[in-house]
């Protein structure tokens, strides 16, 4: 279900299409979207509200918080699921010199896992490795940083070391 549920779906004075754009005007970058267990949550909740008309005054006054379904997940890191492969980023060239270096990188990780950005930090062989590290980062892939329950977007640190072998 893309984008918010329609204006129908305010029940008892809650309007999950206002969370949505809560959640959007917070993080104008990402790209939210409502999943179907937000929507299967979103109904239960409008259920517990029609049987629990006390908790439904509650709600539309503002006493209670804007959700009955609460995260109960810790926050967790970007985690690694594809690694850097050194093997196919060396340059063929500098193996065949049999030059050595290293590179250190800043990687922007969406919040799907993907590498988005690579800013090259410090590389020990300017304009050698740093090209063939930037093309074999985005090739790597993550398991999302989790916060609230959402998964958002991260940065990752990496160092590689070119070492040609003897």
């Amino acid at each position: 279900v893309k984008g918010c549920l329609d204006s129908k779906s305010e029940v008892y004075g809650f309007d999950y299409c206002l969370e949505w754009r809560q959640k959007r005007s917070t993080e104008p970058e990402a790209n939210f979207q409502l999943w179907p267990l937000e929507v299967i949550n979103a109904w239960s909740e409008a259920k517990v509200l029609r049987d629990n008309p006390e908790l439904a005054r509650q709600r539309r006054a503002g006493g209670l918080g804007t959700s009955a379904v609460r995260c109960q997940e810790a926050p967790s890191p970007v985690r690694l699921l594809r690694p850097f492969n050194v093997e196919r980023a060396y340059p063929q060239r500098a193996k065949d010199q049999k030059q050595e270096g290293s590179v250190t990188a800043r990687l922007q990780i969406s919040g799907t896992g993907s590498v988005v950005g690579v800013v090259i930090e410090i590389e020990t062989l300017p304009g050698v490795f740093s090209s063939a590290v930037e093309r074999e980062a985005r090739r790597m892939v993550f398991t999302p940083a989790r916060r609230d329950c959402d998964n958002v977007s991260s940065e990752y640190h990496l160092e590689v070391t070119f070492s040609p072998t003897i």
